[in-house]
């Protein structure tokens, strides 16, 4: 009698432990053998209090695949203001094991200008373009003043490095 009050409990959790195995055994698969192809946004699901997700499709030995990422989306008005009919590309790194299993990459933007994508995809991203679009990062030295800390931080926005 006792125990069976502990059963729904007992589901739950067998549920979200088999969800979070699931995600990282498919990490594993993408981590020790992958390669790159581009993405094509085809979609958008979630909202303000829910999880937000890019729906996207790609194409690997002739064949499409789908996939769903929201790890990249931080705020919710890029999300909201996010324009399916754009199509915009993104790369997206693929499992070498199971080619169903994929995860957009968001730090790296797909020139207008790379058309040619081989069937197979890349080892890595193609022409550098990792290294061309990291982000530099900006240090600015501060005073104890409150009021200097937004000129800093505008300054470092705009790309200038002061001492104030």
């Amino acid at each position: 009698m006792q125990y069976e009050k502990n059963i729904p409990y007992l589901i739950f959790a067998f549920v979200i432990i088999s969800v979070l195995v699931h995600q990282c055994n498919n990490e594993n698969k993408i981590n020790n053998c992958n390669r790159i192809t581009i993405a094509t946004i085809t979609g958008k699901s979630g909202g303000f209090s829910t999880g937000k997700t890019l729906n996207y499709e790609y194409i690997c030995d002739t064949n499409v695949f789908f996939g769903a990422d929201g790890e990249g989306i931080k705020d919710y008005d890029f999300f909201k203001n996010f324009n399916v009919a754009e199509k915009k590309r993104f790369f997206i790194k693929y499992s070498c094991a199971d080619n169903n299993i994929s995860k957009l990459i968001w730090n790296v933007s797909v020139p207008d200008t790379l058309k040619y994508i081989p069937a197979d995809g890349w080892a890595k991203i193609p022409y550098n373009l990792d290294i061309v679009n990291k982000p530099v990062r900006r240090e600015c030295s501060l005073s104890s003043a409150d009021f200097k800390i937004s000129r800093c931080v505008s300054r470092c926005y705009n790309g200038i490095r002061e001492n104030i």
